[in-house]
């Protein structure tokens, strides 16, 4: 019995192991790759978003909006 119980401790010890090991290489290689490829389409998406909101939306576009919104939420008041 006392063999058992040692052969499954050694057992564990020896996954656990391995899972260490696992996850080690996995954070070592997913490091590596990040520092050797930086991310460069996040600078080019953020760029992409500025500029949109510098040429899409005109003041007469945002007024436009603006007015509509206060009309629905007139009507929702007098509705209830």
């Amino acid at each position: 019995m006392n063999s058992l119980v040692s052969a499954a401790f050694e057992l564990m010890l020896v996954g656990m192991g391995v899972v260490f090991l696992f996850l080690f290489v996995l954070t070592s290689i997913t490091y590596l790759l990040g520092f050797l490829f930086p991310e460069r389409e996040q600078v080019a998406t953020e760029r992409d978003h500025s500029s949109r909101d510098q040429e899409g939306t005109s003041p007469q576009l945002m007024a436009a909006i603006a007015i509509a919104v206060r009309k629905y939420q007139d009507k929702k008041r007098n509705a209830s």
